[in-house]
This record gives structure tokens, sequence and C-alpha cells, in this order.
């Protein structure tokens, strides 16, 4: 392993705190919810010694929920500042909303104060999680990328394991105070020594040798480091125009069909995996399988479950280096369409047989792993890696915070009426619905989402939005078909950018990109002059200060 990847995977793991902090509001909510569900049903008083009251059914509903609604005012916040002030900084600034929130939830005696801390704790998750994932994605290389970046997903599975399985020894307050506590402190400390992206750098009006250093500190010097630079400029270039704030940002996405078509992908597909049936199961394990009404113990079967969901992910890693990131979808999409119907018919048994389901209990058990094999090694890993990938580097800062605001308004329905949803569409009911949203995930895996492993993020944005945008306006009035062969470029055959308008020959510009990378690096001050006005040199393109 070299020195770059040693960095990079540093970097990784120094973000990945931020998902041992979600890893802990996640387990020990679903301990919460077992153990104060558990002791209203037996009418139990508080520990000993604990100066916590009873939580009604009510409250403890809220409390699971409010970390989930807590990122949506994080989220939002985080569309504005994670331009301005880059990743590490910004992971740094919040880390004070995390230690607060989980003191307040340790040691509040009060329903209002574990609710307070709880918000807290998601807020701090909303601002961050945008630009970590981000962050992740742009120091690390195309040949690591998923691997390293996956270990974002795979902590929190992991924490949860250890969670639930604290959770029949210990009060749900004390674990989640340490483990969120413990993460805070250690992210601190490992953020110091993190420079910024060299995307946010160059985006941002900083100087190439600020961009340099950065790609230098994540890549080694044996990287093509001018190469890295003018990839940059070139994907940053692509939208043309600078934006100075978050309505011109909006704009720029909302605005250009390159832009807005793979946020429209990742809204469908953040929407099958939330609704995919592996959220539910591990939040709500313990109560999945107490509704069996069988003699066994609900923690252990969780953490089973978990534990295969945290195997899952530590696969998906050599999984998305290895394999078609459709195919791995559509493999996940069946196993969780095979497990979410299993659980559903056992449900739906016992609800016709009037009992338990006797004999055929063990249904809930395999269906529950399906589900989470399905949810760890192909649908959330894919999904989170798609985010860094499908979105364009000129808008990714607010692009990605507004997927993200979307995943929690949706991860909040769905968490916060997931006992409604039982009680409206029964058990078999619920869970036939997730079934159902497993084989819709089938379909926009086949038929919509684009193959992208071993591309660059720039190579993605050529080939399967900005070019086939450029390519489908080819038949229109006045303009001929954009060839983008670098071979065809060479034979002069490429003759539509006489007849483009200036703003769209500067945007012909910012698509040859790839045929660009076999341009030697400026070496006089005549040729850096004719690319700054080609549109090829960031500093001609965007001012110091611009939002993107």
């Amino acid at each position: 392993m070299s020195a770059a990847v040693v960095k990079q995977l540093a970097a990784a793991l120094i973000c990945a705190q931020t998902f041992v902090i979600l890893g802990g509001a996640v387990g020990s909510g679903s301990v919460l919810f077992a153990q104060e569900t558990s002791a209203l049903a037996h009418d139990e008083p508080p520990a000993a010694g604990s100066n916590a009251s009873r939580l009604s059914v009510t409250q403890i509903t809220w409390i699971v929920s409010s970390f989930t609604f807590g990122n949506i005012p994080g989220t939002l916040a985080s569309i504005w500042l994670s331009p301005r002030v880059g990743a590490p900084r910004l992971l740094l600034a919040a880390l004070p909303l995390a230690l607060t929130g989980a003191a307040m939830v340790g040691l509040g005696p009060t329903f209002a104060w574990t609710l307070a801390g709880r918000l807290l704790v998601g807020l701090y998750f909303g601002v961050v999680e945008g630009p970590a994932r981000a962050y992740v994605g742009e120091v690390t290389g195309r040949e690591v990328r998923g691997l390293i970046g996956n270990i974002l997903n795979t902590v929190t599975p992991v924490c949860i394991v250890v969670v639930l399985g604290l959770g029949s020894r210990l009060p749900w307050r004390t674990i989640e105070f340490a483990l969120e506590t413990t993460a805070a402190v250690v992210q601190a400390c490992g953020l110091l020594f993190l420079p910024r992206s060299p995307k946010w750098l160059l985006a941002h009006g900083h100087s190439r040798e600020e961009a340099e250093e950065s790609l230098r500190f994540f890549h080694g010097p044996e990287f093509d480091i001018k190469q890295g630079v003018r990839d940059i400029e070139g994907s940053l270039a692509h939208a043309h125009q600078p934006s100075s704030g978050v309505l011109r940002g909006l704009g720029l996405v909302f605005g250009r069909w390159e832009n807005l078509h793979p946020t429209l992908l990742l809204l469908v597909q953040f929407f099958c995996m939330v609704f995919s049936g592996g959220l539910g199961v591990a939040q709500f394990a313990p109560t999945v399988f107490q509704l069996t009404g069988q003699d066994v113990n609900p923690f252990y079967s969780s953490v089973y479950v978990t534990a295969a969901m945290s195997l899952a992910f530590l696969l998906s890693g050599p999984l998305l280096e290895r394999c078609s990131r459709v195919l791995l979808l559509q493999v996940a999409g069946l196993l969780g369409l095979a497990g979410c119907s299993a659980i559903g018919a056992y449900f739906w048994q016992a609800a016709a047989d009037g009992s338990s389901g006797g004999q055929h209990a063990w249904l809930v058990l395999a269906g529950a792993l399906a589900t989470v094999l399905s949810y760890g090694a192909g649908i959330a890993p894919v999904s989170f890696t798609y985010l860094v990938e499908l979105l364009p580097n000129s808008t990714r800062a607010i692009t990605i915070n507004m997927v993200l605001l979307y995943f929690s308004l949706v991860q909040f329905c769905a968490v916060h009426f997931f006992p409604a949803m039982e009680r409206g569409l029964g058990n078999h009911g619920t869970f036939w619905l997730f079934a159902a949203v497993n084989a819709l995930q089938v379909l926009l895996a086949t038929f919509a989402l684009p193959e992208t492993r071993g591309l660059s993020l720039e190579e993605i944005q050529h080939k399967f939005f900005a070019a086939r945008r450029r390519s489908s306006a080819g038949g229109q009035k006045g303009e001929q078909p954009i060839v983008n062969s670098s071979e065809d470029v060479e034979r002069g055959q490429v003759n539509a950018a006489a007849e483009l308008s200036d703003e769209d020959t500067a945007r012909e510009d910012g698509r040859r990109t790839e045929s660009q990378r076999s341009e030697p690096a400026p070496q006089t001050a005549e040729e850096l002059e004719r690319r700054r006005s080609s549109g090829s040199v960031l500093d001609a393109v965007y001012p110091a200060g611009c939002f993107v």
C-alpha cells in the first residue's frame, strides 16, 4: 500500500467518525425502543439510581425519530455553509453540536432534555454528512474510491452491532453518550491535519499552487499534478457561468439538464434505498423479533441481523471495485424482494391463523438477513457511491446537500411512521410494500442508472450527462451533432462550433476536457492566455468567493 493510499485511507477514517456518531444514534434508538417499550409492557419503574423518568410510547417514537428530524435543518444550513467553508473546517466547527447533544442525552433527566439532545446530534450530522462524503470522494483516486469511500457506510452498522450487543447490559443513554463523545474527540484531533480538497480550492479562487499541494498530499509526487489540476478546472469550467449565491446555484441545478438529470436519478434511488426494508429492519429489529412471540432474546437476534449487515458492508467494498454497479443493484433488489416477501408471508399467515406463526418463525430471521444483506452489500453502498460520482463538480456542493435533505425527509417519515404503517397496513402489508420498492429498484437499475465503475468523476459527466445532452440537441435547427471523439477532432470533422453562439462554444470547450488530456501543459504566456480565453482555465471563469 502506497503512502498516498494510506493518506486517503486516514482521511476517510477521520471523516468516518461522523458515521460512528450516526451508528451510535441509530443503535441507541433501537435499544431505547426495545428497553422502554418492554418496561412499559411490564410496568417496570426506572432503574435504581437513575434520575430519568419513564417514557410513554409517543415520547419514545419522537425520541427515536428526532435524530432524523434534526438532519433537516442541518442539511439546509450545509447548503449555504459547505461551499464557503470547506469540509475539514466545517466538520471541526460543527463538533460542539455533537458533544453538547450527547451530553444532554446521557445526563438529561427528562423527555425534553433527551429530545433536544437527539435533535442537536441530528443537526450536527445534517450539517456534515454531505461535506464528509464529498470530501472523501474528491481526495481519493478512481482505483480505490469505491473501496475507501465505503468505509463511511461500513462503520455505521458495525457501531449498531456494538450498541445492540451492549443494550442487554447497559442503559441506552450511557451507550449513546460514551460512543458519540469518543468519536467526536477522535475526529477533532484528526481534522487538524487534513488539507482542503483541490476541487474546493480551485472553485473558490485559490491559487493553483495550493491545489497542487493538496493533490500532492493525497496522491504522492508520482501523480501527474499538472494534469490533475487541468482536469478539475475543465470540469468546473463546464458550468460556464459562476454562481454567487444559493439561488444562483439552484438555477444551475434546475436550469441545465446535465445537472438536473443526475439529481433526479439520485432522488429516485434514495427513495428506493429508504423503503427497501433494510433501514426498517435495522432500526426496529428488536421490535420485529418480539412480534414473532417466540422465546428468543430480541437483542441477540438483532445483533445477528445487524452483524450480517456489517459483514455485507465490508464485502461491498471489494464488490464495488470488481463488479458492475448496475448488476449489484439488480441482484440486491431481487434479494431484498425475496426477504421482505418472506417476512410479509410469515406475518400474513400468523394473522390468518390468529397465532404467532409457530414453526414458521424462522422466515422472519431468514427474511431479515436477506433484506439487510441486500441493503448492506448493494443498495446502500451503490447509492452513496452514486451520490459522489453522478453529481457534477460545478454543482456538487449544493446538489449533494439537496439530495441529503430529501433523504432526511424521507427517512424521517419512514422511521417516525413505521409504527403507524404497521397499524394501518399490518405487519405483512408493511413488508410487502418494501418488497414492491425492491422490485422498483431492479427496474431503475436496469433501465435508468449508468455504469460508472472505473471512470473518473470528470469522465462520468462527459460520458453520461453532458455529452448526451448535446447529442440530443444536435437535431435542432442551426446545430449539428457534436462528436466527442478525439480522432474526429484531429481530423477536423467537428465543425459545429463555428455555428454556435459564444456561450455554447464555451460550453463545448468544457466538454472537450477528455480530448484535452492529450495536450501538453502550457509552456508560454501566449499559450496560457489562449487557454484562458477558451474557458479552460478556471481563474478566467470563476472569481474568488464564488458559490461553487
